[in-house]
């Protein structure tokens, strides 16, 4: 909604300061929670990272809608599920919902008009290393490299959903393997 940059005062260290972050509150509608993003960038360039890194961000709720504009959404509309090709369609009031079934995977969440979500999740057991993986000797990311855990991938053994609570809810029940390409061992799992 509102974005821009803020200089920061210079503050000692293990001193504090404040800082004011402007915005119009006025631009806020109701009925919407909104939240105030803040990342913390380097504003030139260290030996250890460039200008532009982010060093850390924070997230804090600006105006919550209040509970009688949360009663106002309606609740325990009545779904419809449909399929066009290999996506599971999940449509309700203000609400449509894209599964793609081959990939076991959520592909769109649009409510009221607005995208929520482009792209589900998906399970990974892989994550940046850190210097204490890179240690000195045998190395945990030697070891996760050797499992292959850089490499996994998704098999989708099944895909089933069903309408629940007559109708005002559907379920959908992905059933997979993940393993790495190469290797006999995966891990089979179950998402809801």
């Amino acid at each position: 909604m509102q974005q821009g940059v803020v200089d920061l005062p210079d503050i000692p260290a293990h001193d504090a300061g404040t800082v004011e972050i402007p915005f119009v509150r006025s631009a806020l509608q109701s009925g919407w929670d909104y939240w105030l993003n803040l990342d913390f960038t380097l504003a030139f360039d260290t030996l250890w990272a460039d200008r532009g890194h982010e060093i850390a961000n924070a997230q804090f709720l600006v105006a919550a809608r209040t509970s009688d504009e949360q009663s106002a959404v309606q609740v325990g509309a009545q779904l419809h599920c449909h399929t066009e090709g290999t996506s599971l369609v999940i449509e309700g009031p203000e609400l449509e919902i894209h599964f793609n079934t081959a990939y076991g995977q959520l592909t769109s969440w649009i409510s009221e008009g607005v995208q929520l979500i482009e792209k589900g999740p998906q399970l990974t057991f892989w994550r940046a290393t850190t210097d204490n993986d890179r240690g000195f000797g045998t190395t945990s990311v030697a070891q996760w490299r050797s499992l292959g855990l850089h490499q996994l991938t998704h098999r989708i053994a099944s895909v089933d959903w069903e309408s629940i609570d007559r109708g005002r809810a559907v379920k959908v029940v992905v059933a997979a393997r993940i393993a790495p390409p190469i290797k006999a061992w995966g891990i089979a799992c179950m998402y809801v």
